[in-house]
C-alpha cells in the first residue's frame, strides 16, 4: 500500500491533537470540582449552616435538635441542645453572640466563644426564619403554627417584644431591609411584602409561585427569592422585579454574597447551583441529598442538608470558571472538527483509502437516479434509526440532564459517565444480577424446550405431534405483560398460589414468605418465573432443527442397533448445534435488553437485588433525569448486544458455508 508521508504526517498531528484535547478537557473537568468537602461531622442530619470571619467559627444547625461549633481545624468547640430542628442562623460579630431560630418554638441567643446560653425567647410558635439588623438591636422572627396562624415577631435581645403581626398565611422567610427600617415577607402565596417596624404595609408585589427562600443583599439593596418550581427572583427594595431565572427542582435555599457578584441556590433534589449577577450559570454541582444550607462567608460559601455533610467553595476559583464552561460548550465542535480531519488526512494518506473513496462517489454518481429515489428510504432511516444512536453515542460523553435547558448547556464531559458506571456501583450490582440471569436461563433453554422437542418428534402419528406441536405453541400468544402479572399474584405472600400450596403441605397455617421482598430470595423467585419453562420459541427452533434432519441416517443408525440416548447424543445434539448457537445468542441479546418483568414485579429491589443494567438505564432516562448518563448506559448496553448480533450472524454464515 502506497503511503503519502506528508498526509500521514498531518494525520499524526491531529490524532495528537484530540489526545490532548481530551486530556485538556479531564483537566478541566476536574478542576471543574470547586465544591471541596469539609472534615467537620456533625453525625447527625445537618439542615443550616453560618461561619464567623472574626473568630473562624463554623457553626452548623442539625434536624436532631443539636447545634455544633467547628474552629478552623475542623474540631468541635462546643455544642448546644435545642428541643427542635435548628432552622436559621444569624452571627452577632460584632457582640460575639450567634442567634438560633429553632423549630421547638424558641429563640435561642448564645456566646459565639464558647455556647453558653445568654437568653432563651419563648415564641410560642414554630421558627421558620430569623434575621437581625445592623447593630443587633432587634431579632426578627417569621413564626407560626399553622398556615392561618402565623405571625411576624420583633424582639429586642432581652426579651422585650417590638411587634407582633399576624400575617394568615405561612412565610418561610423574613428579612430586614438595608436600613434596618422595615422588613419583607416571602408567602406561600408567592408575595413579598414590604412592612415598616410597626407592621403597617408598605407594599407588595405577587411572584410566580410559592416562595420557599428569601435574603437581602443589604450593601446593594437587592432582595433575592427562590420559589417552590426553582424560580429565582431579583428584585430593588421598591418591590420592582429586576430578573427572573428559571432552574430545575423545589428551592429550598437561597444566598448571596455581600456585593452580590455570586448567587448561590439549593434544591430539594440534591443540585446547587451560582450563578452571577447577570444570571448567568458559573458551576452547578449535584449533591446526594436536598441542600437547605446555604451561608456566604467573605470569601467562602458553605453548603449543606439533609445529611452528614458540608462542602466549601472558594470564591477565588470562580474567576476561571467562565472560560471552563466556554470551553466546554465549544468542545463537541472541536471533537467534530478534528475528527472529521483526521478522517480526511486518512483518506489523502493511504492511496488504497483513497482509490475506495473515488469509486464510491464516482458510484454515486454513475448511478445518481436509483440513488436519488432511495434518499427518502435512507433519510427516514437516518432521521429515525441512525441519527438517535448518533445522538446518543455523542451524548453519552456530556452532561446532558434535565437541567441542561438548551443545547448550548451541555457540556462535554469525556469518560465521566462511563466511569461512574463502574465506580457507582449500581452498574456492576446489575452485571452480577445478569449474569446470574443469564447462567439459569441457558440452562432452562437446553433442558426443557429441548427435551419436550425430542417427545413430540419421537410420538407417533401425524395427528398426535400436530396437537402437541399446537399446545406448547399456544401461550405464545398471552402477552407478557399478562405473564408477569400472574406470577405476581402466584408470589403474593397472603393470596398467593405458592405460600397457600406451602401451607397446606408444611401444614403450617402462619406460613407467610415474601418471595419477592426478601433480598436472598427475589432474584431466584425471578429466575423460577416461567415454570415449567416450556419456551415456546425454543421448542420450535428444536422441533424444527429434528425434522430437518435425514431420516436415513435414523434407518442407518437403526441397523447398526442404536438407542435411543445414541441418536440424542450422537445425532440428534451434534445436527442441532447450529440452533443452540443461534438461541443462546438470541437468548443473551433477550436478557440484556429485558426489564420488563423485574420492573413490574420488583422495581430492582428489595435494595439492589434485583438491579440489572436496563432498569438501570429506565430510571436515570425517566426518574433521574440524568440522560447524558442513561445515554453511556445505552452505548455500553448496545456494544454488548452488537457483539451478540455479530456473533450470531457469524455463526450463521460458517452454517450456511
Amino acid at each position: 500500500m502506497k503511503i503519502r508521508p506528508i498526509w500521514l504526517v498531518i494525520m499524526i498531528i491531529l490524532i495528537l491533537a484530540m489526545a490532548g484535547l481530551l486530556i485538556f478537557q479531564l483537566n478541566i473537568n476536574q478542576r471543574g470540582e470547586l465544591l471541596a468537602p469539609v472534615a467537620s461531622s456533625t453525625g447527625q442530619q445537618n439542615y443550616s449552616v453560618a461561619y464567623d470571619a472574626g473568630q473562624k467559627i463554623l457553626l452548623v444547625g442539625t434536624n436532631q435538635n443539636e447545634l455544633f461549633a467547628f474552629n478552623q481545624a475542623n474540631e468541635k468547640l462546643w455544642s448546644f441542645t435545642t428541643k427542635g430542628t435548628v432552622r436559621s442562623m444569624q452571627i452577632d460579630s460584632a457582640g460575639g453572640r450567634v442567634f438560633v431560630g429553632c423549630e421547638d418554638r424558641s429563640l435561642y441567643i448564645l456566646n459565639l466563644a464558647d455556647g453558653q446560653l445568654i437568653n432563651e425567647i419563648k415564641t410560642q410558635r414554630r421558627i421558620y426564619s430569623i434575621d437581625i439588623n445592623q447593630d443587633a438591636s432587634l431579632v426578627l422572627i417569621s413564626a407560626g403554627v399553622n398556615t392561618l396562624k402565623h405571625n411576624i415577631l420583633i424582639y429586642k435581645p432581652d426579651g422585650t417584644e417590638v411587634l407582633n403581626a399576624p400575617t394568615g398565611i405561612t412565610c418561610q422567610s423574613a428579612c430586614f431591609s438595608s436600613d434596618g427600617q422595615s422588613y419583607f415577607i416571602a408567602s406561600d402565596r408567592g408575595e413579598i411584602t414590604h412592612f415598616d417596624l410597626t407592621g403597617a404595609e408598605l407594599g407588595k408585589v405577587a411572584l410566580s409561585s410559592e416562595l420557599t427562600g428569601m435574603t437581602v443583599v443589604k450593601s446593594v439593596h437587592k432582595i433575592i427569592t427562590t420559589s417552590a418550581h426553582n424560580i429565582v427572583n431579583v428584585l430593588n427594595e421598591d418591590l420592582s422585579v429586576e430578573a427572573e431565572w428559571r432552574l430545575y427542582g423545589e428551592g429550598m435555599a437561597v444566598a448571596a454574597d455581600s456585593k452580590m457578584n455570586s448567587i448561590a441556590v439549593g434544591n430539594k433534589e440534591g443540585w446547587v447551583y451560582i450563578l452571577d449577577s447577570a444570571g448567568k450559570m458559573v458551576l452547578e454541582k449535584k449533591l446526594d441529598y436536598s441542600v437547605t444550607g446555604l451561608y456566604f462567608s467573605e470569601s467562602t460559601l458553605y453548603v449543606t442538608g439533609l445529611a452528614d455533610f458540608l462542602y466549601q467553595l472558594n470564591l477565588d476559583n470562580l474567576a476561571g470558571m467562565s472560560f471552563i464552561n466556554q470551553f466546554k460548550s465549544l468542545a463537541p465542535y472541536l471533537f467534530a472538527g478534528l475528527g472529521l480531519m483526521i478522517l480526511i488526512t486518512m483518506i489523502m494518506a493511504f492511496d488504497k483509502l483513497r482509490d475506495l473513496t473515488r469509486r464510491f462517489f464516482r458510484a454515486l454518481v454513475k448511478h445518481r437516479t436509483a440513488y436519488l429515489m432511495l434518499v427518502p428510504t435512507f433519510a427516514l432511516l437516518l432521521v429515525f434509526n441512525y441519527f438517535p444512536v448518533i445522538i446518543a453515542f455523542v451524548r453519552s460523553f456530556t452532561n446532558w440532564s434535565i437541567q441542561t435547558k438548551h443545547v448550548n448547556e451541555i457540556a462535554f464531559i469525556g469518560f465521566d459517565n462511563y466511569i461512574k458506571m463502574f465506580t457507582e456501583g449500581y452498574f456492576l450490582i446489575g452485571l452480577k444480577n445478569l449474569g446470574i440471569l443469564f447462567g439459569t436461563s441457558i440452562i432452562k433453554l437446553l433442558t426443557v424446550p429441548l427435551l419436550v422437542a425430542e417427545i413430540v418428534f419421537l410420538m407417533k402419528g401425524a395427528r398426535r405431534k400436530y396437537w402437541f406441536r399446537f399446545a406448547f405453541v399456544l401461550p405464545m400468544v398471552v402477552p407478557g405483560i399478562v405473564s408477569t402479572l400472574m406470577w405476581q399474584r402466584i408470589y403474593d405472600p397472603t393470596i398467593g398460589l405458592l405460600n397457600n400450596v406451602l401451607r397446606i403441605v408444611t401444614g403450617n397455617p402462619a406460613l407467610m414468605i415474601s418471595w419477592l421482598g426478601d433480598e436472598r430470595l427475589a432474584i431466584w423467585a425471578i429466575v423460577f418465573m416461567g415454570f415449567p419453562f416450556i419456551n415456546a420459541f425454543a421448542f420450535l427452533v428444536y422441533y424444527g432443527g429434528l425434522i430437518d434432519i435425514p431420516t436415513d441416517l435414523f434407518e442407518a443408525a437403526a441397523v447398526d442397533g442404536s438407542s435411543g440416548w445414541w441418536n440424542l447424543t450422537r445425532i440428534h445434539l451434534p445436527l442441532l448445534t447450529p440452533q443452540i448457537k443461534m438461541l443462546i445468542i438470541l437468548n443473551f441479546i433477550g436478557v440484556v435488553q429485558d426489564y420488563g418483568a423485574i420492573f413490574i414485579l420488583t422495581g430492582g429491589g428489595p435494595g439492589t437485588a434485583t438491579y440489572v443494567p436496563g432498569l438501570e438505564l429506565y430510571y436515570n432516562a425517566t426518574r433521574f433525569n440524568q440522560y447524558g448518563y442513561a445515554c453511556a448506559l445505552g452505548v455500553t448496553m448496545f456494544i454488548f448486544i452488537l457483539a451478540g448480533t455479530i456473533l450470531n450472524l457469524r455463526m450463521k454464515t460458517e452454517h450456511a458455508n
